[in-house]
């Protein structure tokens, strides 16, 4: 996989545009000034590394664009790494050949820790209890939020900027189309491209300490593509990265329910259908551990729907980890409505798991008659 040189532009008086090939793919980045700028091909690695290794060629970095030699080592422990976990990620990789100069001198970087923030519980979380060593959190156009719709991410913008305020955290707001790389190879961001497509971001932009924030708790993470593990393995010899807060969600919400700022600010949905859309699957779980927790949701227009509760199934999206953090949380603080209607999703989640079991079992025989079911129809 071959990757073009870089061209760097001024977008306009506040932001410069880094665009460059990868393959047959147009990567770019706009970054805005208050950022330091990299001038090594680190943010190129990351970005093409599982695309590179998912078609298994060789990646080519530009002569002059070299990358550093931690950096370099760290790669190869990272393939060893999704190699390792490529049945749980559901991709097939090949171990590849990185081609590229090395640094003769160690990367530059802006002081402090970089924090990843999209105004949501995860990122939240992070900035709020890692708030004494960032420096700068970042905010992601086309990541975070949809690149098209422009009224909503002013309004997120506006809500995460009162909220770093309210830490004393400067707020800046970058634009790229690096998770679209992803998708352009088959790759979903939340299992397999997420912590490399944000490291991409990281190395354009270095910091001493890069914090990825935790989607999964520890024990619930397995075959994801940020992890503890991974998302260490994207440092270099003058950049450090961490994946912070691998807790369950519910603790974290906790832990922000008494940051009044947050609350009046916090923006979970990823619809793009109104700043909380209060019926998909984040939403809906956002607002019961709120609701549990006895704290106010001002950021939710609309008041909790327990009948849209089947949103977080797994057949709808949803993820048992979650529905199964809010089944403790409703033992520690009962809810009668809300213990009915997670009792009826855990009683269909167990039914989808015991089918899920036979179809394991007999080879996938009821997915090839649910198929053909379908097809029929």
């Amino acid at each position: 996989m071959l990757i073009g040189k870089p061209t760097i532009e001024r977008s306009n008086e506040s932001t410069t545009r880094v665009e460059t090939q990868v393959a047959d793919f147009k990567l770019w980045y706009e970054v805005p000034d208050g950022l330091p700028m990299s001038d090594g091909g680190e943010f190129l690695a990351c970005a093409a590394l599982l695309p590179a290794m998912h078609l298994g060629e060789t990646l080519e970095l530009p002569a002059d664009w070299p990358i550093d030699p931690v950096f370099r080592d760290n790669l190869e422990l990272a393939q060893q790494h999704i190699l390792r976990g490529q049945d749980r990620l559901g991709t097939r990789f090949s171990r590849i050949r990185i081609e590229a100069a090395t640094r003769d001198t160690p990367p530059a970087t802006a002081p402090g820790a970089l924090a990843f923030f999209s105004g949501g519980v995860d990122g939240s979380y992070t900035a709020f209890t890692n708030r004494e060593r960032i420096s700068m959190l970042l905010l992601l156009r086309g990541i975070d939020m949809q690149l098209e719709n422009e009224e909503l991410w002013q309004a997120a913008v506006d809500g995460g900027r009162a909220v770093a305020d309210s830490w004393g955290l400067p707020l800046l707001t970058l634009s790229t189309n690096v998770r679209f790389l992803g998708y352009h190879h088959g790759l979903k961001w939340s299992r397999t491209f997420q912590g490399a497509g944000l490291a991409s971001v990281a190395h354009l932009v270095p910091h001493q300490e890069v914090l990825i924030a935790a989607s999964h708790s520890l024990d619930r993470m397995m075959g994801y593509a940020s992890s503890p593990e991974l998302d260490r393995l994207w440092s270099s010899s003058a950049s450090s990265f961490e994946h912070d807060g691998a807790v369950p969600r519910t603790i974290k919400i906790a832990a922000l329910a008494g940051e009044r700022v947050v609350l009046e600010r916090l923006r979970v949905c990823w619809h793009d259908q109104g700043y909380n859309c209060c019926r998909c699957e984040k939403c809906i779980r956002t607002m019961i551990a709120l609701r549990l927790l006895g704290a106010p949701m001002p950021s939710f227009a609309e008041k909790l729907d327990l009948g849209l509760v089947g949103v977080m199934g797994s057949d709808q999206g949803g993820s048992i980890d979650y529905i199964e953090e809010l089944d403790a949380l409703e033992r520690e603080h009962p809810d009668p409505e809300v213990r009915r209607a997670l009792d009826k999703l855990l009683a269909a989640e167990r039914r989808r798991t015991r089918l899920r079991r036979l179809d394991r079992m007999t080879g996938g025989m009821l997915s090839a008659i649910r198929r053909r079911v379908r097809r029929s129809g």
